[in-house]
């Protein structure tokens, strides 16, 4: 049987309350703190990540009322949104990581998104760029394009 991947590092930051997050979590992870202090919005930006994966960011946002409301105080504020994942498996790790910026329509616009990619034997991350400028992600298309299949 084979070890599922495990989230080893989660970053988040500008998303809602979240200013700056860095959490490194266990096989186990439990969230505890007062109200308001950032436990759902934590889970709603992994929310927004997995969503983005089928192309479902626009969707998100504006489930979400707008790009200004997901911005840490709004767009005077702040004008990105930063998530980072990374993924280790017995033999390879993977990384994720999306930077977001408000566009004209209360959207939100990829400034950059990229891959990487580690074999155990390495210690840095191999890292490509997704793009930059579209409206959703790019990460669907790297999956199915043999050249990223050791990536997967």
């Amino acid at each position: 049987m084979t070890t599922p991947p495990a989230i080893t590092q989660i970053h988040v930051s500008g998303f809602r309350s979240l200013k700056h997050i860095n959490l490194s979590p266990g096989r186990v992870t439990v969230l505890i703190g007062a109200n308001g202090s950032g436990k759902s919005n934590l889970l709603s930006a992994l929310r927004m990540t997995a969503l983005m994966r089928t192309k479902s960011l626009a969707r998100f946002v504006g489930e979400a009322g707008g790009a200004s409301a997901l911005l840490h105080y709004g767009t005077k504020i702040t004008n990105e949104i930063a998530v980072q994942l990374s993924f280790e498996e017995p033999t390879k790790a993977n990384t994720y990581s999306a930077s977001l910026g408000y566009a004209p329509g209360d959207r939100l616009v990829f400034i950059e998104e990229t891959i990487g990619y580690r074999p155990q034997s390495a210690t840095e991350f191999r890292t490509e760029s997704l793009g930059t400028g579209h409206f959703e992600s790019n990460l669907e298309d790297a999956a199915s394009d043999p050249k990223n299949v050791t990536a997967q």
